[in-house]
């Protein structure tokens, strides 16, 4: 199998905004609840679910199977990479590997058209994402793809957000992570020209690319953030391949992580 040097995606920054509807806006607006209260904790040591009163009234019951405890110090998902078939597949290779990992398919092949070991073939995902159509992915195209296919939790919903920060990120990365045990989808630039001399890059990507954008799946996560790459880490799957570096798992520093995702329109899919 040839590995990829590059990849293609939508500059999202671009991506024309769909409004959610009501019942998007309020779920969007519980699951950031206990984000906030994930931040929160980490700030002032206090894990203050009851404040959130009917704000979040499905994402911290033992009903729905979400944790009530404190997020645990860090916390990394058995996510597995799968190699992008072609230049553009970079959302159905990462929405794949979410897939797979909720529907318990943990093989550490990166071999994306194996039906023995996906719960469908790459080739279908993007087909019947659009991404073939397209000619790309949009943070649309795989949050509505993984709320109708990933076997999620009772009470979730994937939701489609801009990052206002990389707190904000990072505390959504967490809560995710650690009160439900779910992956996230995140927009990137790997590694803008430029940014060599500034280290702002993704290590599974050590040379520059003019690439226009770039989605990884986020399976973990290790200190509190601090602003820095000194303590908080993020753990993720990268579907491409670039100077040597071969699709697989990888750690970064928080901070970093942030500075690629603001690089590509601050958008998760969470």
């Amino acid at each position: 199998m040839a590995l990829l040097a590059t990849t293609a995606g939508a500059t999202l920054a671009d991506e024309p905004l769909i409004p959610p509807s009501p019942e998007e806006a309020a779920g969007e607006a519980a699951k950031q609840a206990l984000a906030d209260a994930v931040g929160s904790y980490a700030e002032t040591g206090i894990w203050d679910i009851a404040s959130l009163g009917q704000v979040a009234p499905d994402y911290c019951t033992e009903a729905t199977g979400a944790s009530c405890s404190p997020p645990d110090p860090s916390k990394t998902l058995n996510v597995y990479a799968r190699h992008q078939i072609n230049s553009f597949y970079c959302g159905p290779a990462s929405t794949q590997a979410v897939i797979n990992y909720t529907r318990g398919y943990f093989y550490s092949t990166l071999e994306g058209e194996d039906p023995a070991k996906n719960w469908k073939k790459q080739s279908v995902i993007g087909a019947e994402m659009g991404t073939d159509s397209a000619g790309s992915s949009s943070s649309y195209m795989i949050k509505n793809y993984l709320n109708g296919n990933a076997k999620n939790p009772a009470g979730w919903g994937w939701y489609r957000s801009i990052n206002d920060n990389g707190n904000q990120m990072y505390n959504r990365i967490v809560s995710d992570v650690a009160n439900w045990s779910m992956p996230v989808v995140l927009a990137v630039h790997p590694h803008k020209p430029g940014q060599t001399g500034q280290g702002f890059y993704l290590p599974s990507w050590p040379l520059e690319h003019s690439t226009s954008g770039h989605f990884v799946a986020i399976r973990g996560y290790s200190g509190s953030w601090d602003g820095t790459d000194a303590v908080a880490k993020v753990y993720y799957v990268d579907s491409s391949s670039n100077g040597g570096q071969l699709p697989g798992r990888y750690g970064v520093g928080a901070w970093t992580m942030w500075k690629v995702n603001s690089f590509n329109g601050k958008t998760i899919v969470w």
